[in-house]
């Protein structure tokens, strides 16, 4: 199983995982589509017709695990493998005295399967589907929560969607918060406890009020272009609601929520030739204290540079080779390569 191990001097976790995941779908087979429910595995909630029965057609969205995960056997979280939690509400194991700290890689990785359709994204086509779509991220985002062991959710989508092609989001449930994601965190906490209000709830004052970088709104959510964006046309959909994570959201924000989105990319497919993105929720880590002062948006990040995957890690870095493997080829390849040098 792939481990999970600490860096001492920068705090940052990297999976080691010495095997790699492999998809068994056949290339010209798209496992989401109606009809080839049996490659995907077990569905874990979907939105059908009652009149049908589970893992066969006849649903609107689906759930079901990622069998190309680097987490967790099956996709399942396994409480005893994570013991206690002592540093910061993370899970960890390592000696006594010791600097290292590692756990196992357990976790959740699961598909959104967003619409039947294959080739009509909801997100920009179908309001409502895309709400349905936008409610089955929450459920997940919830039953993942509501386990004392996980530390971070994150959901991310590619747009258009990559393989198989058929659109989707992705779920993470991780035992540990990433530090890009503490990091985020820690200085809303920072900023809450400087100025006495939530440093994002400032932040969309400033930008309605001048509206020179507002993209689209409505009643509950504005679009807006950040100040500080990182990459070009970069968005932030943010709530006007001060909310630590999509749990909070009433059924008219999640319509809001789904009408700004569709907005959002559409934007981008109008001006940019070539539209590709990446959303990614950026919502308060789970069972730690303190993070009321935490405000969730959706960040859309175009460029070609830009994968779901690398959203998805937070900065969490995978690494197939385990450094003590690469150790034991480098010491058995130094011999020779003396040899060779002195030839």
């Amino acid at each position: 199983m792939a481990e999970l191990r600490k860096n001492p001097l920068t705090r940052e976790w990297v999976i080691i995982s010495p095997t790699s995941p492999t998809m068994a779908e056949a290339p010209d087979v798209c496992p989401y589509c109606p009809g080839n429910e049996s490659r995907c595995g077990p569905e874990s909630l979907a939105y059908r017709d009652p009149r049908t029965a589970a893992d066969t057609p006849g649903w609107r969205v689906r759930v079901v695990p990622n069998r190309g995960s680097y987490l967790g056997p099956g996709g399942e979280l396994s409480p005893p493998a994570l013991g206690a939690a002592p540093e910061r509400g993370f899970a960890a194991s390592g000696g006594d005295g010791g600097i290292y700290v590692s756990m196992a890689a357990a976790g959740a990785d699961e598909i959104i399967i967003e619409t039947p359709s294959h080739d009509e994204p909801a997100l920009a086509s179908d309001a409502l589907q895309a709400e349905d779509a936008l409610w089955a991220c929450r459920e997940r985002y919830a039953y993942w929560c509501a386990l004392p062991f996980v530390r971070c959710v994150v959901i991310a989508r590619e747009h258009p969607a990559p393989y198989p092609g058929h659109p989707h989001w992705r779920l993470l449930a991780l035992p540990v918060v990433p530090q890009p994601l503490w990091e985020l965190a820690k200085g809303m906490a920072q900023y809450y406890d400087y100025r006495g209000r939530c440093g994002v709830c400032h932040l969309l004052s400033e930008e309605t009020k001048d509206a020179s970088r507002v993209v689209a709104e409505n009643r509950a959510f504005v679009a807006i272009a950040p100040y500080f964006s990182a990459h070009p046309y970069e968005i932030w959909v943010v709530p006007r609601r001060h909310h630590a994570s999509l749990l909070d959201d009433q059924p008219q924000e999640m319509q809001g929520l789904a009408r700004v989105i569709a907005e959002a990319t559409r934007a981008l497919e109008a001006a940019l030739p070539d539209p590709r993105c990446v959303l990614t929720f950026m919502s308060a880590p789970c069972n730690i204290e303190g993070m009321e002062r935490f405000h969730w948006f959706l960040r859309i990040a175009p460029g070609v540079g830009v994968t779901v995957a690398t959203a998805l890690a937070c900065g969490i870095a995978s690494n197939p080779v385990a450094p003590e493997t690469a150790a034991q080829r480098l010491r058995r390849a130094l011999p020779t390569a003396l040899v060779a040098r002195r030839l």
